[in-house]
């Protein structure tokens, strides 16, 4: 079977970073959306990471939750335009499981993807 990682991304910085990370796994597919995608995109089963960059988007954290209620197995990143103590609060409450604040974030996202993908 198939799996995916989700980006909800417009970086293409970002989108480069997850395409070089998934090289290495042939049964892993990168789907990348904007914003306006990701209100329309309904979790699948194969989905088994989502990379969300909430670019400054309000409803990011709502949208985490709708997706994890619609499949709770997959695993969220959230990527943090402007780090606060409350969204992280918030970002882990509704299911994140790795949260930094982007302009911080180094290199380490590949391995975070890798590591994600194993469980």
């Amino acid at each position: 079977m198939e799996r995916r990682v989700v980006v909800v991304s417009g970086d293409a910085g970002l989108r480069g970073e997850v395409e070089a990370a998934l090289a290495r796994n042939p049964d892993v597919r990168a789907v990348f959306a904007g914003w306006e995608d990701a209100r329309r995109w309904r979790p699948a089963q194969e989905d088994r990471v989502l990379v969300v960059d909430d670019e400054g988007e309000a409803g990011a954290v709502q949208w985490i939750e709708k997706a994890k209620a619609q499949n709770g197995d997959v695993s969220v990143i959230y990527l943090a335009a402007r780090h606060s103590v409350e969204l992280e609060r918030h970002a882990r409450r509704a299911g994140a499981s790795y949260y930094v604040a982007k302009a911080t974030r180094g290199h380490t996202l590949s391995r975070v993807i890798e590591t994600m993908l194993r469980i």
